[in-house]
């Protein structure tokens, strides 16, 4: 968990994000809310998945991991939705919002007002139809084709709203009003896509990474103490992370057992995407005996 924690520290692209979960035993002076972050780090072409549990928030867990970040690296990118908690500012570098969270928002309210909510759903729709045309072109190819393609369609919606604000079309209080404040008070990091190369659009990467602690959270309800939820999260962390390198997470825990003093004394020799060729699931085993199935004489 510690190796994983350094190497998630010097990733260039960190997804976060929260969710409540339970903990019945909170020592005296925290918080009384408790939750779990996961952050999702790419290094290189790797994928590092680190869950944390506890009264801290997602801003606060990645300050303490990107304290241990080895100088003189450039900052990482940091993608999350709009939430002040959910950002770290332990360290200056380029922050992305959710352009999902964004466009949810006019989702839920397009029944009630279907006129103002269908340009900017049709809009956004179309700058993630050139996303998965654009996303493995190189980082800085990418920023300006969405610099000269989406970047007017998000005017178009930014104008749209502001106009309507302006003339009192759109009631500030209302479920409107509010999707628009949102798009507008958010303007600068939801369009992170047009000014910080390599930038995602949504955080969808740590909401996904999310459902394996809904799904403990629906099969367990909560955890007793805070050191039971640090032995949930050292256990969710490498099984993510090896599922993320299309490994069988079983087994590669198993190949960890079976190298025990190696991982204790070079943890750094055994991430999931270094496990040796051919990998655990199709390693040469040696056959069982055979078993006569002749009756006894």
């Amino acid at each position: 968990m510690d190796r994983l924690r350094r190497l998630a520290a010097d990733a260039e692209l960190v997804f976060v994000d929260d969710t409540r979960m339970k903990i019945l035993n909170v020592e005296r002076g925290d918080r009384k809310s408790t939750q779990t972050t996961a952050i999702v780090a790419r290094r290189g072409a790797h994928w590092i998945h680190l869950y944390q549990t506890g009264t801290r928030h997602a801003g606060d867990n990645l300050e303490r991991l990107f304290a241990s970040r080895s100088p003189g690296l450039p900052p990482p990118i940091q993608m999350s939705d709009a939430l002040a908690c959910n950002t770290s500012h332990g360290i200056v570098s380029p922050i992305a919002f959710c352009l999902m969270h964004a466009r949810r928002k006019f989702f839920e309210i397009q029944g009630y007002f279907p006129d103002v909510c269908a340009p900017p759903l049709e809009n956004i729709g179309r700058i993630y139809h050139w996303e998965r045309e654009w996303k493995d072109l190189d980082p800085r190819v990418r920023l300006e084709r969405h610099r000269r393609r989406s970047l007017p369609l998000m005017e178009q919606i930014r104008d749209s709203l502001k106009a309507g604000l302006e003339a009192r079309r759109i009631e500030p209080n209302g479920s409107l009003g509010k999707a628009a404040a949102y798009f507008l008070n958010h303007w600068d990091g939801l369009t992170g896509f047009r000014r910080i190369p390599g930038a995602p659009l949504d955080n969808g990467a740590s909401e996904r990474a999310l459902k394996a602690a809904i799904l403990n959270r629906k099969n367990a309800y909560f955890f007793k103490t805070h050191r039971g939820a640090r032995v949930g999260d050292g256990w969710m962390s490498p099984i993510k992370t090896a599922a993320s390198a299309s490994l069988n997470p079983f087994e590669y825990l198993t190949w960890l057992q079976e190298n025990a003093p190696d991982v204790a004394s070079r943890p750094e020799d055994f991430p999931p995407w270094k496990v040796p060729r051919p990998r655990p699931g199709s390693m040469t085993r040696a056959p069982r005996a055979e078993v006569s199935r002749d009756p006894p004489a």
